[in-house]
């Protein structure tokens, strides 16, 4: 059971979906290597911070609190998270949906019970602002730099550039620059979401309880 929040972009962008496959990018080093992979999704999934381990009769006065683009800073590009065997994943959002389903992990199972994290998220009711989340490998040298030339050249026919203009390029860093140049300015990046709906599990059992609508 999961608490959901929904929110709609304020602006239908008009970027349609790459029909390109993911990427997969692996830079080896001395010590470690990087793998780089696009991944769609349906919704996000976002972990709550742990709960106080000492209570006392008055247990609401230990609930903590936490403002939804604190979680968000997941996708910030600067956090990693370690997994259990020492590896390191990072996130970042290359396109953003016109509607943005949030969710937050508040149960977590043990060998012994089931605990719910009853953590209170705050959320912006309007104008929920992602743009620093957002990384379009448009605006990636690195990126674009792994992309096959007939990707480069459909990306490129995407953004407004005349066919004729496209098959007449031959050099990959010239289809490059022209997609960077292209690419529309980050001011104009449709980045901003309003909530619309929220779903919250009632009850402290991960089995039973009631999911009410908002």
């Amino acid at each position: 059971k999961r608490d959901k929040l929904i929110h709609d972009s304020n602006s239908n962008s008009k970027e349609e979906a790459e029909d390109d496959d993911d990427i997969d990018m692996e830079c080896k080093d001395n010590d470690y290597e990087i793998t780089t992979e696009n991944k769609p999704f349906f919704y996000l999934l976002l972990d709550l911070p742990t709960m106080p381990l000492f209570k006392d009769t008055e247990e609401t006065k230990f609930i903590p609190q936490i403002p939804l683009p604190e979680l968000l800073n997941k996708f910030n590009g600067k956090i990693f998270q370690t997994l259990p065997d020492g590896t390191k994943k990072q996130y970042k959002f290359a396109r953003l949906p016109p509607y943005l389903l949030v969710s937050f992990r508040r149960f977590h199972e043990n060998n012994f019970l089931v605990e719910k994290n009853c953590t209170i998220v705050s959320f912006i009711l309007k104008g929920l602002d992602l743009r620093e989340y957002l990384f379009p490998p448009e605006c990636d040298k690195s990126m674009l730099k792994t992309w096959k030339t007939k990707r480069l050249k459909n990306r490129l026919k995407k953004l407004g550039c005349a066919e004729k203009t496209v098959d007449a390029i031959c050099e990959k860093q010239e289809l490059i620059d022209e997609i960077i140049k292209r690419f529309p300015n980050q001011k104009r990046w449709k980045t901003k979401y309003d909530l619309i709906g929220q779903i919250c599990h009632e009850g402290k059992d991960y089995h039973k309880g009631n999911n009410k609508a908002l």
